[in-house]
């Protein structure tokens, strides 16, 4: 090989490897717009994430809150309910009472 094969030899190896350096610094500037892409969007949903986790926290609160009020409402109306339950018994009986002296008052008709 002569000298002038060699130097034209080293040239197209020299512009070869400028080429595949080139070719592979655009790869690797895609891929770093793909990380800033994904990072971007990773930090995104974390907020989004945070957000959802706070709304939720907050109706947690609310639920618990609400469940407390109607334990406390559902006492009240249990507790009526068995007043209720006695004074409807202690009618039931004066009102038996009633009917048994009325039964003795009025005669039966039929029975003169």
């Amino acid at each position: 090989m002569t000298e002038e094969e060699r130097h034209e030899f080293l040239r197209q190896s020299i512009e070869s490897h400028d080429r595949q350096i080139g070719e592979l610094t655009d790869k690797f500037d895609r891929l770093e717009g793909l990380i800033e892409s994904a990072e971007q969007l990773n930090a995104a949903r974390s907020a989004a994430n945070g957000a959802a986790h706070d709304w939720f926290e907050a109706e947690h609160k609310r639920l618990l809150t609400a469940q407390i009020l109607m334990n406390g409402a559902m006492q009240k109306m249990a507790d009526g309910m068995i007043s209720l339950e006695l004074k409807m018994a202690e009618t039931t009986d004066k009102l038996n009472a009633l009917i048994v002296t009325v039964d003795g008052v009025i005669p039966k008709r039929g029975t003169a």
